[in-house]
């Protein structure tokens, strides 16, 4: 995520923009609206 206005709608849901902003291509953050519970990882190709 490089794009000023995708970072700030993550970070109006509470993500943190710098974290977001640092992440490799194949890496994710993952929020479950319902519960709050959070995933980050990988993804395999």
């Amino acid at each position: 995520m490089q794009f000023l206005r995708a970072l700030e709608l993550a970070a109006a849901h509470g993500f943190d923009p710098e974290e977001l902003r640092g992440l490799s291509a194949v890496w994710f953050v993952a929020r479950n609206l319902d519960s709050g519970g959070e995933l980050r990882g990988r993804i395999r190709g």
